[in-house]
């Protein structure tokens, strides 16, 4: 597993949002909302780490999250790797 930190990410409205307290969205919601969009963000992210982690450690990305840690104001990627991918198409 590749855990990845970086400090900052939210922009104050960002910050803003999370913290106050709403009678519509509950703290809860707001943090998924924004947890959701940045995964789905993020997911270009994936696909040219996936290739290098592939070239050189000739492993996986078999799972991917982005966890937003609003009180300690960073994201957190966890990236599980798993076992070399097989070949597709290959017979025997």
């Amino acid at each position: 597993m590749i855990i990845v930190r970086f400090a900052g990410v939210l922009t104050p409205a960002e910050e803003h949002l999370v913290k106050i307290e709403g009678v519509e969205l509950s703290k809860q919601v707001r943090a998924k909302l924004l947890t959701d969009y940045y995964n789905g963000m993020l997911e270009g992210f994936y696909v040219p780490l996936e290739e290098a982690i592939r070239e050189i450690a000739q492993l996986a990305l078999v799972e991917k999250q982005a966890v937003l840690e609003f009180e300690q104001e960073q994201c957190v990627f966890l990236l599980t790797l798993g076992t070399k991918p097989e070949s597709c198409g290959q017979g025997a």
